[in-house]
């Protein structure tokens, strides 16, 4: 079945792949805000290839995006599947909360996000290029993952990657941005907070951390939020 490939490597290879998804969402949420280029049609280009490497529909997440800024830590809030519901909560739930997305527990995301694409109304025209630009790309991934189809097996290590050490690096980049700390008040949403050098290439790539800055101007390219952050507090 396994064709003289190790499962265990390959299995190993779904740690370096989730993050690598998790990164390229990062691109994506920038597009989103159309911070990665001056002309907006490339951020909309960008976010679509984007979004075909990552499984996610660009236009989807970027209405859920916006309802996430309009609406941090209300009920409606697209986001609150990553921190909602942990006030008062002991270690065992935290631990709970943070490592069931390697389970694949938070493949309910991805539920969201079809549920936010059926109900929009776009063009057709623009639907059918997202649905076949989505399709060619993970196609390619998979004949290129199983060498034209000879080691089917292999092709789910990017969707088990993406479900579980993609979404595993949302949940904690989530944790970090929205908790509150002990004894502050729930409404207490927004975050920043400092990133060291081991783990800011993994989770808070292009500054992350600063995600309070990003909340109060999400038109500041992340480039410029360590500037910023600095330029606010001087």
């Amino acid at each position: 079945f396994f064709n003289g490939i190790s499962q265990w490597l390959a299995l190993a290879t779904a740690l370096p792949m989730g993050i690598a998804i998790s990164k390229t969402t990062l691109l994506v949420h920038e597009a989103v805000h159309g911070t990665l280029f001056k002309t907006p049609a490339f951020n909309r280009i960008a976010g679509c290839i984007g979004g075909w490497w990552t499984g996610v529909d660009f236009f989807a997440f970027e209405a859920l995006h916006k309802q996430h800024h309009a609406h941090v830590g209300a009920e409606n809030d697209p986001q609150l599947l990553d921190y909602g519901a942990l006030e008062g909560a002991n270690r065992q739930k935290l631990a709970w909360h943070l490592l069931r997305p390697l389970l694949g527990w938070n493949v309910k995301h991805m539920l969201t996000l079809i549920q936010q694409r059926l109900a929009m109304k776009h063009p057709w025209q623009t639907s059918l290029i997202e649905f076949i630009g989505l399709t060619a790309v993970q196609v390619s991934f998979f004949l290129i993952a199983t060498n034209g189809g000879k080691h089917l097996w292999l092709g789910l290590v990017f969707p088990i990657s993406a479900v579980t050490v993609g979404l595993f690096m949302s949940q904690i980049r989530g944790f970090c941005e929205h908790v509150p700390l002990p004894g502050e008040a729930a409404a207490m949403r927004l975050r920043s907070h400092i990133s060291n050098p081991i783990e800011r290439p993994f989770l808070h790539y292009m500054n992350y951390n600063f995600h309070g800055e990003h909340h109060k101007y999400p038109r500041i390219p992340s480039r410029n939020l360590p500037e910023f952050a600095q330029w606010l507090k001087e």
